[in-house]
């Protein structure tokens, strides 16, 4: 059985993009679609807090893809149940670019 067979769920990955300037010369932050992939969201069994350019991080869930996928920390993704998660890490075991293990938290 191969890994693509197990990556079975539809995940909508969103790429951040700065918008048009508000009165205040801020740029509006809008979020564009940059593509749908297989994968599969599973809940951490707790959550789980790491170090990340000196800030502590904690993820509760983890999405499973294949490395073809352009995919980095501060995209969003939204699963098959319309549930949408802060990508905060994207893991690549031992740079063998086997599978990504991509670290969530549910957005807010």
């Amino acid at each position: 059985m191969s890994l693509a067979t197990l990556l079975t769920d539809d995940v909508v990955i969103y790429k951040r993009t700065a918008g048009a300037q508000n009165d205040y010369g801020e740029k509006a932050e809008t979020w564009n679609i940059g593509s749908t992939v297989k994968g599969t969201i599973q809940p951490k069994t707790g959550n789980v807090i790491r170090m990340e350019a000196g800030q502590l991080v904690e993820s509760t869930h983890r999405l499973y893809t294949l490395p073809t996928v352009n995919i980095a920390a501060g995209d969003k993704v939204k699963d098959k149940n319309n549930v949408y998660y802060d990508v905060l890490f994207v893991g690549d075991d031992a740079g063998k670019t086997h599978h990504y293990k991509i670290d969530l938290k549910v957005s807010e």
